[in-house]
């Protein structure tokens, strides 16, 4: 029986995270193991142990990824194959621990992989194509690729040839490296973010800047070919909180991720302070006093 697993290419060096990212069984007991020191545990005895694997080759290659197969070894050990350790080598392992590994004779070189060209006929063409004599056949037939480089088209003709070259260069444009908050006071949000690493060897044409609030969580264009690195965001809605994105823009069009704030803006209420006229207190020192003089009146009884 043939073993296969396939193990994700590390970011950071196969030594750190291929034992983490392979997807294939594994068992490995407390206790035992390569990386269990020898102090604490004496070695098991060889019968004990499984032998190395058999025929460990390389299944395929691609930009992120190797998938490699082998048989099982020919000596398990006395209680069993547990399953395996997939690590820069292959270990066959079992209760007892891990036995001698098999290592590839030549290193693995992970490459992009570039996806072969393909030429999508369209459906009226499938069948035959009629045209009067001496009228000029012009078509338009789509191909379909994503790897950079030099196209060559070839048209025959019984024994006539016609070749034209087209250069297709493929950019990746990245998202701007890191976007923060800056500021939010009143209805308004400082941004401000930074360069992307990756401006496709082409000239970047802006930014366009994003809104969303949090209780729609849809996103509104607020700035589009923004060519600045800092913004101001305004006339937000108080009471709302409010996340932000930023894409960079080339002559290919927006970056496919973008930067987002990690926290989001809440736009607060202002604090209202009450301010109180002040009372003047009456001064009562003072005997009051008529300040006009009296009038005598005359009445009738009753």
């Amino acid at each position: 029986m043939t073993e296969k697993a396939t193990s994700e290419a590390p970011a950071c060096g196969p030594e750190e995270t291929a034992s983490e990212s392979a997807k294939a069984p594994r068992a490995r007991p407390s206790g035992t193991g390569p990386h269990t020191p020898a102090a604490t545990k004496p070695a098991p005895p060889n019968e004990d142990i499984p032998s190395a694997l058999l025929l460990l080759a390389v299944e395929d290659v691609s930009d992120s990824s190797v998938t490699v197969s082998w048989e099982p070894p020919e000596r398990l050990g006395r209680l069993g194959l547990q399953g395996y350790v997939l690590e820069l080598c292959r270990e066959g392992v079992s209760s007892s621990g891990a036995g001698p590994p098999a290592v590839l004779e030549q290193p693995v070189h992970i490459q992009k992989m570039i996806e072969a060209p393909k030429i999508r006929v369209p459906c009226h063409l499938r069948q035959t194509y009629i045209r009067q004599v001496g009228e000029t056949v012009s078509l338009q037939i789509p191909f379909q690729s994503s790897g950079s480089g030099r196209y060559e088209l070839t048209v025959h003709l019984e024994d006539s040839e016609a070749r034209a070259a087209i250069d297709i260069l493929v950019r990746n444009l990245g998202p701007p490296s890191s976007i923060r908050l800056l500021d939010v006071w009143g209805y308004d949000v400082a941004l401000e973010w930074t360069l992307p690493q990756d401006p496709g060897n082409t000239e970047l044409l802006g930014y366009v800047v994003q809104k969303a609030d949090k209780m729609i969580g849809q996103w509104f264009t607020v700035l589009e070919r923004y060519h600045l690195t800092t913004c101001t965001v305004s006339d937000l809605i108080v009471g709302n909180a409010y996340s932000f994105r930023v894409f960079s823009e080339n002559l290919c069009g927006l970056s496919t991720l973008a930067a987002v704030t990690k926290e989001p803006a809440r736009i607060r209420k202002a604090d209202i302070v009450a301010k109180p006229k002040g009372f003047v207190e009456q001064d009562f020192s003072e005997a009051p006093s008529f300040t006009q003089p009296l009038a005598d009146h005359t009445s009738t009884p009753g």
